[in-house]
C-alpha cells in the first residue's frame, strides 16, 4: 500500500482534483486556465502510463 502512495500519476490526480474542487468554489484561476491545467496533467498521466506498460513488458522478457 505504501509504494501506491509513491506514485506520481495518484498525486498528480488528487493535486487536479483539488484545483479544479477549490476553483469551482472560489474561482481564484481563470477557468481557461483551469482546463489547460487539467488537460497537461491527463497528458502527462497518459505518457506516464505508457512508460509503466512499457516498462512491465520489457521486465517480463
Amino acid at each position: 500500500m505504501a509504494e501506491k502512495l509513491k506514485s506520481r500519476k495518484l498525486w498528480a490526480t488528487v493535486l487536479t482534483s483539488v484545483i479544479v474542487a477549490m476553483n469551482s468554489q472560489l474561482e481564484f484561476i481563470p477557468a481557461d486556465s483551469v482546463d489547460t491545467v487539467v488537460n497537461l496533467i491527463m497528458i502527462y498521466i497518459g505518457g506516464q502510463a505508457v512508460v509503466d506498460a512499457a516498462a512491465a513488458v520489457k521486465k517480463q522478457g
